[in-house]
C-alpha cells in the first residue's frame, strides 16, 4: 500500500517527503490503534482513512499558519508591505452615522487592529458576543454602503465618485 498512499498524496500536491511522512505517521497510528480494528477485511480502508485524515490535518495546520503569518508556508522571504489605500469618503461618513456600539467595535477591530477577544475584555462582554456584534456591525456598514453607493466592492469603493 505504501506506493499507492504516497502516489495519492503526490497527486494532491504534497511533496514526496511529505507523502512519505504521511505514510509513516499513518503506519504508526495503525500500530497504536490495531486493537480497534474489527476485521482483517476492514484493514485496508481503515488504513487509507488514517493516511488521508493525517494529510488533511497537516494541510489545515499549514493553512492556518500561512493565514496567520501572511506568508507562504515554505517561503523564507518577508511578506510584502501592505499598500496604503485611501478609504472611501462615503464609508467614513456612514461609519460616523452608525450607533455608538456598532461604530466602536468597527473602529477598534477593523481600523485599529484590536483583537476581538481584547475588545471583549475591554467592553466587559464575552468573546462570542463580541464576534456576533462585529459580524452584525460589518453587515450594517455593508448594507448602508450599498444603499448609498450601490456597491460593497472595495475596489469600486476606492474609485468612488459620490
Amino acid at each position: 500500500m505504501r506506493s499507492r498512499v504516497v502516489s495519492h498524496h503526490l497527486s494532491r500536491g504534497f511533496t514526496r517527503a511529505d507523502a512519505e511522512d504521511f505514510f509513516g505517521e499513518a503506519l504508526l497510528k495503525a500500530v497504536e490503534r490495531a486493537d480497534s480494528l474489527r476485521s482483517l477485511e476492514a484493514a485496508e480502508p481503515w488504513f487509507w482513512q488514517l493516511a488521508i485524515r493525517h494529510a488533511t490535518d497537516v494541510a489545515r495546520r499549514r493553512s492556518r499558519v500561512t493565514m496567520r503569518r501572511g506568508v507562504e508556508f515554505d517561503s523564507l522571504e518577508a511578506p510584502p508591505e501592505p499598500e496604503v489605500e485611501e478609504t472611501c469618503r462615503c464609508s467614513l461618513e456612514i461609519l460616523a452615522e452608525l450607533p455608538d456600539q456598532t461604530r466602536e467595535i468597527l473602529v477598534a477591530v477593523d481600523l485599529q487592529d484590536e483583537k476581538v477577544k481584547d475588545y471583549a475584555a475591554r467592553a466587559e462582554i464575552t468573546a462570542n458576543n463580541a464576534a456576533v456584534r462585529l459580524y452584525r456591525a460589518r453587515q450594517t456598514l455593508r448594507d448602508r454602503l450599498y444603499e448609498t453607493c450601490q456597491t460593497t466592492s472595495v475596489s469600486e469603493c476606492l474609485e468612488c465618485c459620490c
